[in-house]
C-alpha cells in the first residue's frame, strides 16, 4: 500500500466524513492522505507537533475560521493556533457546514422536507455568507444524507465557483498530491461588486415572477431565477450580465448622440 503523502488534521470526526466525501467527488487518491481529527481546535497545535516531528509528511490543517471573512483567514486561524510555516493552513468559512449548500441543486436531492427545503435553499446568502450554516444544515438534512451529498451529487465546479474557502481547500490539497486541479475546477466567477451590483438590480424588479429573459433554445427566465444564476456565477447568469451591459451600453451611447444632434 502507499505510503500516506499527505497529513490532514481537522477539528472532529464529523469534518473528517465531509472531507473525505469531498476528496472523492474531487478524484484524490485517498490513499495517499492521511486524516487525523484532533477533538477539538484546541488540540490542533499539539497534534501537529506530535505527529511532525521527524516527519518528511506534507501536514496540512482544515478548521472552522468561525466569523465570515475570506480576507487572509488561513493567516489569522495560522497565527491564532500558533502553527509554523511548514504547515498548510485552510479554513472553512465560516464554517465547515457552509460547503453542504456550496451546490444548491445537490443540496435540493437531499433535504428532508422539500417544500421547506426549498423556501430555504432559494433564499440563503452564497455558502461563506450563511450566517448559522450548522444550525442550518441540522434541521435540512440528516447526518447520512450530507456525506452521500458531498461524495455522489457534489458538483464542485459549481461549488468551488461559489465558495472561495471550499476553493482554496480542494486546490491546496491538490497542490500538495502534486495533481494539476484547475482543469478539474475549470473557470471560476468570483464573488464581486459587479455581481452583487447586477443581483440587487434584479431583486428590484417586480412582481419577482416576472419573464426578463429569452434563452437562445427559447427558455424563459424570471427575475428570481436569474438572481439565483447570478449569484452563483452560473453560464446564464454570466451571459445575462454581458448581454445587459452591452444593451446599456449601446443605450446609452445613442442617448448621448442624440443629445449633441439637438
Amino acid at each position: 500500500m502507499p505510503c500516506p503523502e499527505v497529513v490532514l488534521l481537522v477539528e472532529g470526526d464529523f469534518d473528517a466524513k465531509i472531507v473525505k466525501s469531498l476528496f472523492t467527488a474531487a478524484n484524490f487518491p485517498l490513499n495517499k492522505i492521511e486524516i487525523h481529527c484532533a477533538k477539538g481546535k484546541h488540540n490542533i497545535k499539539k497534534l501537529y507537533y506530535e505527529l511532525s516531528f521527524n516527519s518528511r509528511k506534507k501536514f496540512a490543517v482544515l478548521v472552522d475560521l468561525d466569523y465570515h471573512s475570506n480576507f487572509e483567514p488561513e493567516e489569522m486561524a495560522r497565527n491564532d493556533l500558533h502553527l509554523d510555516e511548514a504547515v498548510s493552513v485552510f479554513c472553512a468559512v465560516p464554517t465547515i457546514e457552509a460547503w453542504l449548500f456550496a451546490d444548491i441543486d445537490a443540496a435540493r436531492k437531499k433535504v428532508r422536507n422539500k417544500k421547506r427545503g426549498e423556501e430555504l435553499l432559494n433564499r440563503i446568502p452564497l455558502p461563506d455568507e450563511i450566517p448559522y450554516p450548522r444550525h442550518l444544515a441540522q434541521n435540512l438534512f440528516t447526518l447520512n444524507e450530507k456525506f452521500e451529498m458531498m461524495a455522489c451529487d457534489i458538483d464542485l465546479n459549481v461549488a468551488t465557483s461559489r465558495s472561495p474557502s471550499l476553493r482554496k481547500f480542494i486546490e491546496g490539497i491538490g497542490n500538495l498530491l502534486g495533481l494539476e486541479v484547475m482543469p478539474l475546477l475549470g473557470k471560476c466567477f468570483e464573488r464581486s461588486v459587479g455581481r452583487d451590483l447586477f443581483c440587487n438590480l434584479l431583486d428590484e424588479v417586480a412582481p419577482p415572477d416576472a419573464i426578463i429573459y429569452k434563452t437562445l433554445d427559447g427558455k424563459q427566465i424570471t427575475a428570481n431565477e436569474m438572481v439565483r444564476n447570478v449569484r452563483e456565477g452560473t453560464e446564464l447568469g454570466y451571459q445575462y450580465s454581458s448581454d445587459l451591459l452591452r444593451v446599456a451600453r449601446d443605450f446609452i451611447a445613442r442617448e448621448a448622440r442624440r443629445g449633441d444632434r439637438k
